[in-house]
């Protein structure tokens, strides 16, 4: 991809935000981060403990996110959103613990925003091989097969479906050739593919922009967590 597809593509994805509520995109981002934290389902108490809000205000936060596709469990407790305690195709490790992601995109950006290293691992849609990636919060470290692309689709996403208008889409593969099948499937989704470094590099210059350089500020990636 060229410089300017690679900013093209990171102001699309920053678009799907510009919609939203920012308290409820911040609070969104805070109990994915959360969520790692505590390795476990995040209560309403606890969200209201995080964000020092009152327990109506969290359960409020709860109910607006559920009405955009969070997960919760049978207890009503947040088990995920873009990163979840639900098994989805794209694994997702972080200090010795099991997540996994709505869609590629998210597994590659993820480190840099919450300042940790990752393993992904996630197959192809096609070919079945399975691609693993090891991510840092400062890039891409180890890719397997090294020919490995990843998929997106940012034109036409709202915060409002995000898993149905772009996470659904977001897939990696082992070669270019296994891509280009998986997207003559879906003519018409404006899809496009990169390699896993252009992910990333996408994805920084996302958080570089507005909404969310307000939420993440000089902070996203700058160190790693325990």
């Amino acid at each position: 991809m060229s410089n300017a597809k690679v900013e093209e593509s990171a102001k699309a994805a920053a678009d799907i935000f510009q919609a939203a509520d920012p308290v409820l995109v911040r609070s969104m981002f805070e109990l994915i981060r959360l969520l790692v934290e505590e390795a476990g389902s995040v209560s309403a108490e606890k969200v209201a403990s995080h964000l020092r809000i009152s327990h109506d205000e969290a359960a409020s936060i709860l109910k607006e996110l559920r009405v955009r596709g969070a997960e919760f469990d049978e207890e009503g407790n947040f088990v995920g959103m873009g990163l979840t305690l639900n098994p989805t195709p794209h694994r997702y490790e972080t200090n010795g613990r099991t997540f996994y992601t709505w869609c590629a995109d998210d597994a590659i950006i993820f480190p840099a925003m919450f300042g940790h290293t990752a393993i992904i691992e996630s197959p192809d849609p096609i070919s079945g091989e399975y691609i693993r990636l090891t991510v840092t919060p400062e890039g891409v470290q180890r890719v397997e097969p090294t020919t490995a692309v990843v998929s997106r689709r940012f034109m036409g996403g709202t915060f409002e479906n995000v898993r149905g208008t772009v996470c659904n889409y977001g897939h990696l593969f082992a070669s270019p050739e296994t891509a280009s099948e998986y997207a003559a499937r879906h003519t018409g989704a404006g899809l496009e593919v990169s390699t896993a470094d252009e992910a990333f590099r996408i994805g920084q210059l996302m958080l570089e922009q507005e909404p969310l350089k307000s939420v993440f500020g000089h902070s996203a990636g700058s160190r790693e967590r325990a």
